[in-house]
């Protein structure tokens, strides 16, 4: 306790640099905090977006239709695989099309055509629906179009379409009716998007139980883990492939891990601009205290006891820099948390398109405990690191040259 007073009367000492300093700490390690949790629950939002519109936390398709979408590359019957998937994970059975749209006078091409259950292949905590005219039930020969896809053709829901689409057993033309537009934000979605019933399309088609890709749903961080133990329960032999998100949509995880790579690049930075701020400040707290110091050495006060002097005072700097920065990180996290973060305000439109997906709502933020212990202990690793060299040469000028000095 007796260092640790005499710490507190030096950092008091200067109490105008001593409080610049834990200013400086305090809020680089709240920005990191932030930007980490904005980072970490933003990836989390992304991967989902991605996986309920274009894939699964785990896909179980054809063999090779991952590669090569084709039409015919189809589980012609998905009973004998649902019965063997592990019980307790949502699934959701699709078939993909692309083709044209056609009215009185005017023909449209896509290539997002979706069969799935309504609203699920949509879905992403409510956000991308929020936009929607008509109404959709799920069953009948009725279908949904983008916004964007609508304007073009001129419809509106309740108007007849004529669909022209290629199946696995080649092209099948069919009237039905505009039942909902959706207008999500994603332009791949609202300009290029066609939903149809699941049922309606497998009785076009013939196929009752026919599916080109059975997505399942858990949580981007249990994908592996589900992977293994669907591939397990299948039976041997088994024609079909089982991929995770990751790799059925390369480059969504591609362009997570290389931002999640440069948050962490940002980190490093951060610390370097720390150490050298505290290398300097505590450089210039040895020199104005040179001749103290060497009054100390001359009675009797030994080297190791001098930079162990110095060290508890930036041990305390950093303690108090880090009681700053997890107040101004956790109340900047909350607000990210309860409030998020407007895509618009840094593009200026209405969603953030990256990697196929559009946010259309707000990035939101989590408190990044991980994060928060090891950068919290490599701050105060910093804080003593950074004053050791300069305590170090402190201790080593000889007393009487010290005590000359003014």
């Amino acid at each position: 306790m007796f260092w640790v007073r005499v710490a507190f009367a030096q950092l008091m000492r200067r109490r105008l640099r001593t409080g610049l300093l834990v200013a400086a700490l305090g809020i680089a390690w709240a920005v990191l905090l932030f930007f980490r949790g904005l980072a970490d629950e933003g990836y989390d939002q992304l991967a989902d977006l991605l996986v309920r519109g274009n894939s699964g936390h785990v896909v179980v398709m054809a063999q090779g239709y991952g590669a090569d979408p084709r039409p015919e590359a189809i589980l012609a019957d998905t009973a004998p695989l649902l019965a063997r998937l592990p019980q307790g994970v949502r699934f959701e059975e699709r078939l993909f099309f692309t083709g044209l749209v056609k009215t009185a006078g005017r023909v449209a091409y896509f290539h997002r055509g979706v069969a799935a259950p309504w609203p699920a292949s949509l879905w992403h905590g409510g956000l991308l629906l929020r936009r929607s005219a008509g109404t959709f039930s799920g069953s009948g020969e009725t279908l949904a179009l983008g916004a964007g896809l609508a304007t073009t053709l001129g419809v509106a829901p309740g108007d007849r379409v004529v669909l022209q689409l290629v199946g696995p057993h080649g092209p099948l033309e069919r009237p039905v009716t505009v039942g909902a537009l959706v207008d999500t934000g994603d332009p791949a979605i609202d300009r290029f998007g066609v939903f149809l019933p699941l049922p309606t399309l497998r009785a076009w088609l013939g196929l009752p139980r026919g599916a080109h890709q059975i997505a399942l749903f858990d949580a981007p961080g249990t994908a592996d883990a589900l992977a293994r133990r669907v591939r397990a329960a299948l039976p041997p032999g088994a024609d079909v492939e089982v991929l995770t998100w990751r790799r059925n949509l390369p480059m969504a995880g591609q362009f997570i891990d290389y931002h999640s790579g440069s948050v962490w690049l940002f980190q490093f930075i951060i610390f370097l601009i720390i150490t050298i701020a505290l290398v300097d400040a505590f450089f210039m707290s040895m020199l104005e205290r040179r001749r103290e110091q060497g009054i100390l050495r001359a009675v009797g006060l030994r080297r190791s006891t001098l930079v162990r002097a110095v060290a508890t005072e930036s041990l305390l700097l950093g303690f108090f820099a880090l009681a700053l920065g997890l107040v101004l990180g956790s109340a900047a996290i909350w607000y990210g948390a309860k409030v998020g973060i407007d895509p618009s305000w840094f593009t200026g439109e209405d969603g953030l398109e990256v990697a196929g997906g559009v946010f259309s709502g707000r990035i939101h933020a989590r408190f990044p405990a991980f994060t928060a212990l090891w950068s919290g202990a490599a701050l105060l690793a910093l804080t003593v690191l950074s004053t050791l060299v300069p305590a170090w040469l402190a201790s080593r000028v000889n007393p009487v040259e010290a005590i000359r000095r003014r």
